[in-house]
């Protein structure tokens, strides 16, 4: 009975054993796929107190958008796993800002990081105030680049 192990050379004589060892050999690669959404943070700052031009005297609304659903999670898994993954990506072309995909908006305020540190502050979903559809009711479909 021969044994396949470490220090036999070259390539192994069965097919399948052939199959296994090229497996084993490459490298993890993980695909990431499913809803894309684009998720619109907001959150709201006081006037300072200065006298300034009549929009600066009122309450200021800020927001940034940021690629949710699939797209976050693949960039999550990415960081949590250091493996190559292949996932759908918003190209500068199409952007952030359109009305292909679906759209999340919330509210983000102030919370204290904890019980015991309520002087340090994180920004945390203080509102979830809905989503948004596309205006012909369909989303666009993106493959992941090295699968289209």
């Amino acid at each position: 009975m021969s044994k396949v192990g470490p220090a036999q050379k070259g390539k192994p004589k069965s097919a399948k054993t052939r199959r296994l060892f090229k497996i084993k050999n490459q490298e993890t690669k993980i695909i990431v796929t499913g809803d894309i959404c684009i998720n619109t943070l907001m959150w709201s700052v006081l006037p300072q107190g200065h006298e300034g031009l009549t929009w600066e005297n009122n309450t200021n609304l800020h927001s940034i958008s940021k690629p949710g659903e699939s797209l976050l999670l693949a960039e999550m898994t990415a960081l949590a796993t250091g493996k190559q993954i292949i996932s759908p990506s918003i190209t500068k072309n199409i952007g952030l800002y359109t009305d292909r995909f679906l759209h999340s908006f919330v509210e983000i305020e102030p919370f204290s990081f904890s019980a015991d540190r309520e002087k340090a502050k994180v920004y945390r979903v203080g509102r979830f105030m809905g989503l948004s559809g596309t205006a012909s009711g369909k989303t666009m479909l993106l493959m992941p680049e090295s699968l289209s």
